[in-house]
């Protein structure tokens, strides 16, 4: 689906959504938010039936809002606004999101998005002030406009947000484009989180002992959803590591239903082989999908339609994973999908890091693929899953170390450590 949003008529907002968009007032002033794909923090009783990342429950208890007028998720944004103003709001945000909130009283517009570009967002802005938003580069393509030659359509940059002045013609100007975060900062929120305080010092049995805490935590709050739960399952050690902890939280956590894991590949492949083993030791319900070279070739298309670039290594590592998704729509219940993303660009698991000529040189190769992460894998990962309704997959290792703790580990040791839990 493709959810959009154009400003430009005279004295109005138009909207060209028809998902997740909630109209509030608060002390006297209407507020429009719109979160693309379900993709922020969820309630108890959430009417998007999304899911959580810290949860709104949470912040509402924290900061003690006592006004709240519906169950639905992304109404926590225009309290954390009101009180805090658009920076700190986006700064205690933790989980994958992108929106666009309307501040009518003040005559703003307000856009944002996740530190690593999960959820996507595009924007098209003319020189005269008409702006358009939608989360597919495909929805703003037909858009007409007053330009003489066509505006450039470019993905919001991760980790930003943008305000513009909402004129009385419609139109905006943008006053403000700043960073609420990067991948080597300890995010704000990190002092509400969770995680009791991680010992300090290098003793290799301390550092591996808060990789798994953080790791645990990482997984444990992402099991809040109210839609069945499954994991895509290799047979790698990444995504065995999720699966393995996932299976193991749900237990602990007395989930009413097993937890499934999807594994796919040609018959008898290795990452077949190795996710029927790895399945059978953690307890998963586990699902098996065959593809022929033939049915690859035949999805091709369909896959270069959802991801919208035509960079050939996303496109290859983009056909198992469109199948896999489609085979999750059609055949179970599984809604909300963890995965391994992430892992290797964080703890440098690619084979050419064995070759980096020092550990500053692939601590800055690392930090390279974090920033570009929305343009490649997580671009994959998010358009092969969301194709098929699954708004919903998740990065438990992005998430899992943005923590002060990572940045005094020495390159390279998170990936062996991790490698010791099995």
């Amino acid at each position: 689906m493709v959810l959009g949003l154009a400003y430009g008529l005279s004295q109005s907002v138009t909207l060209t959504m028809t998902k997740c968009n909630t109209v509030f007032k608060l002390l006297n002033r209407i507020y429009m938010c719109i979160i693309f794909l379900d993709a922020l923090v969820d309630s108890q009783d959430s009417l998007s039936q999304g899911w959580a990342t810290g949860g709104s429950p949470f912040l509402k208890k924290q900061f003690e809002f006592t006004d709240y007028q519906t169950k639905v998720d992304g109404e926590i944004l225009l309290h954390l606004y009101e009180r805090f103003g658009i920076q700190k709001m986006a700064t205690l945000l933790d989980g994958v999101f992108a929106f666009i909130l309307l501040d009518t009283a003040n005559r703003k517009v307000f856009l944002g998005r996740d530190t690593y570009g999960v959820r996507p967002m595009f924007k098209l802005l003319t020189d005269n002030g008409f702006l358009a938003v939608s989360s597919e580069a495909k929805g703003l393509t037909d858009i007409t406009h007053s330009m003489s030659s066509p505006p450039k359509i470019t993905p919001f940059l991760p980790g930003h947000f943008e305000v513009f002045d909402l004129k009385p013609t419609g139109k905006v100007e943008s006053i403000q484009m700043d960073r609420f975060h990067y991948c080597t900062q300890e995010p704000s929120h990190a002092v509400y989180d969770t995680v009791e305080m991680l010992p300090s010092g290098f003793v290799p049995e301390t550092v591996k002992s808060n990789i798994r805490l953080l790791f645990e935590n990482a997984v444990r709050k992402r099991l809040m959803a109210h839609r069945r739960i499954g994991c895509l399952l290799s047979g790698g050690l990444d995504s065995s590591l999720v699966a393995a902890m996932l299976v193991k939280l749900a237990k602990e956590e007395k989930l009413k239903y097993p937890i499934q894991t999807f594994a796919i590949g040609a018959e008898d492949s290795p990452d077949i082989l190795a996710a029927r083993m790895v399945a059978s030791y953690i307890g998963s319900e586990h699902h098996e999908v065959n593809f022929t070279p033939e049915e690859g070739f035949k999805a091709v298309e369909e896959v270069i339609f959802h991801l919208e670039t035509y960079d050939i290594t996303t496109i290859r590592a983009s056909v198992g994973m469109y199948l896999v998704s489609k085979y999750i729509r059609e055949k179970t219940d599984s809604v909300v999908i963890f995965s391994g993303e992430g892992s290797d660009e964080l703890t440098q698991g690619y084979i050419y890091f064995h070759k980096a000529p020092t550990p500053k040189a692939a601590a800055e190769e690392s930090v390279r693929l974090m920033k570009e992460l929305y343009l490649f894998d997580v671009l994959r990962a998010d358009r092969t899953t969301a194709a098929h309704g699954h708004g919903h997959l998740l990065y438990q290792y992005i998430h899992s170390f943005l923590h002060p703790f990572l940045k005094h580990i020495r390159p390279r040791s998170a990936l062996f450590l991790l490698r010791s839990y099995r």
